[in-house]
């Protein structure tokens, strides 16, 4: 561990393939986000594609996390909603192949906390 400060941020391409593009809204130190990573790398080999992470804490990202604080991992594939929290690897390769084929439809259920407070 270093200092704290934009080193400490979670955000980036964690790996990037073909195929559609999965965002994730996560930070650091949050175990469920790094079970789903581990899902979506294990899903690669079924179905490449990237996975970008952002991180809910970084600066300029208020908004997101105002939307997805108690939710993360939120992810999104192509843009559009996918899934929080808990991700199975049938789940994964489901949606993947169904964005590869285009047919990919948004999940019921996009968090927002926003609204709550």
């Amino acid at each position: 561990g270093g200092a704290a400060g934009a080193s400490a941020s979670a955000a980036g391409v964690l790996y990037a393939g073909e195929g559609p593009t999965v965002t994730m809204y996560t930070t650091a130190g949050c175990t469920l986000c790094d079970k789903a990573k581990a899902v979506l790398q294990d899903a690669t080999s079924a179905v490449p594609h990237t996975l970008e992470l952002v991180d809910i804490k970084d600066p300029g990202n208020e908004a997101v996390y105002a939307k997805y604080k108690y939710d993360i991992p939120v992810m999104y594939i192509d843009g559009q909603y996918f899934a929080k929290h808990k991700l199975s690897e049938e789940e994964a390769v489901k949606a993947l192949k169904s964005a590869v084929a285009g047919s990919f439809v948004a999940s019921d259920g996009e968090p927002d906390s926003s609204d709550l407070e």
